[in-house]
């Protein structure tokens, strides 16, 4: 105890003798500020996290927490906003964006989200300004010119937001985000040149798998199917893209079927309509496809299934037709074609057809004697060739 004693009556000493005394209030403020400080970044730790898991009302809470303790933290509040927006919560999007505005604040980013919470609440003209205002004050960023020509087109003015993502195109860049979006921008105003040129800056940049199909789906559209060939069979063997597999066989399928490789067709599409029985576009596709095999009971079934799902459906209609005629069965055939809707562009292709049966129907009735020792052959050649009256 004396020692402690005599601890205590040197250091009271020292402090008489240095002039020690308490912190000022001024240093303890500071003490404080750095303390909360700290404090709103671990909470905006958490609410980071809480975003990030999909939980936009927690982050709110948390993100307020923050702010309470620093009002001056800009992360805070862009996350507060997006959380916001995220739970579709617009006004309170717009009154977050203010306060930090009143507090001082100004960044990019602040008007991007301004732009998202304003079209989202039916505000194109105020969002198309906050965007153009994002773009601005930082035009490197891709998302920003994006949101930009995107709301652009909306407005109507696709050759205005072409022309703005050739303005800030960045050749030697390897983000092929504004490749993509001119050769998406290109065909909806026609310029297929220029298309064709995005499309292949964007390939040169990156091979997501999404821009080769879209890039092929260009082609087709351009009946360049070769070239849509080559785009889509690496993409078709590629076990990773379940997501795209039915795109992809369709597509493909289609290439085949443009390029009269029915054989490739079928064996493509074969597995793949077994796997998924409910992609009816794949079923008409492989019907078409074993129609041209001559797999008459494939293409039945198949085309048959389709008209379990979808009773009323011209292309399925029409190719159960033509595998019936195909077979002979004429009078069946021609109950198909008849059965498709009137006013469609199914039905004038049937119309068409039946056309062509009564035309030869007649040519046959018409015809001079024949030798009657010749009778079935000649009969029977007759119904062979009115049933190829699609070829």
């Amino acid at each position: 105890m004396r020692r402690s004693a005599a601890w205590m009556m040197l250091l009271a000493g020292a402090c008489a003798l240095g002039g020690c005394k308490s912190p000022s209030a001024h240093v303890r403020r500071d003490g404080q500020a750095n303390w909360d400080e700290v404090r709103a970044r671990i909470k905006y730790q958490l609410a980071r996290e809480q975003f990030e898991s999909g939980r936009p009302e927690e982050t709110a809470r948390t993100a307020l927490e923050a702010l309470a303790l620093d009002d001056r933290f800009l992360d805070a509040y862009v996350l507060l906003c997006r959380a916001q927006i995220e739970a579709a919560d617009t006004s309170s999007a717009l009154r977050t964006l203010s306060a930090a505005r009143a507090a001082g604040l100004d960044a990019p980013v602040l008007s991007y989200l301004e732009g998202v919470a304003c079209e989202m609440s039916g505000d194109p003209v105020a969002a198309l300004a906050s965007y153009r205002t994002a773009r601005q004050g930082q035009p490197n960023s891709a998302d920003y010119l994006v949101a930009e020509v995107e709301l652009m087109v909306a407005q109507g003015a696709p050759d205005a937001a072409l022309q703005l993502v050739k303005e800030h195109a960045r050749p030697n860049e390897n983000d092929a985000t504004l490749d993509a979006l001119g050769a998406r921008l290109a065909v909806l105003v026609g310029d297929d040149d220029y298309a064709d040129h995005c499309y292949r800056a964007a390939a040169r940049k990156s091979a997501h798998p999404l821009l080769t199909l879209d890039y092929a789906l260009f082609l087709m559209g351009r009946e360049r199917f070769l070239e849509a060939r080559t785009q889509l069979e690496p993409l078709s063997v590629d076990a990773t893209l379940k997501e795209l597999g039915g795109p992809v066989h369709r597509a493909l399928g289609r290439c085949y079927l443009a390029l009269s490789d029915s054989a490739a067709a079928f064996r493509l599409l074969q597995p793949y309509v077994e796997h998924e029985p409910t992609d009816l576009e794949a079923q008409l596709l492989f019907a078409t496809a074993a129609l041209a095999e001559e797999r008459y009971q494939v293409a039945l079934r198949h085309c048959r299934a389709v008209l379990t799902a979808r009773p009323r459906n011209g292309e399925a209609l029409l190719i159960e037709a033509m595998t019936l005629a195909r077979q002979g069965q004429m009078d069946a055939a021609r109950r198909s074609l008849e059965s498709i809707a009137a006013g469609t562009p199914d039905r004038a292709t049937a119309d068409a057809l039946l056309a062509g049966m009564d035309a030869k129907r007649a040519a046959i009735v018409e015809a001079p004697p024949i030798d009657p020792k010749a009778s079935r052959d000649s009969a029977v050649g007759a119904t062979a060739e009115v049933a190829r009256t699609d070829d």
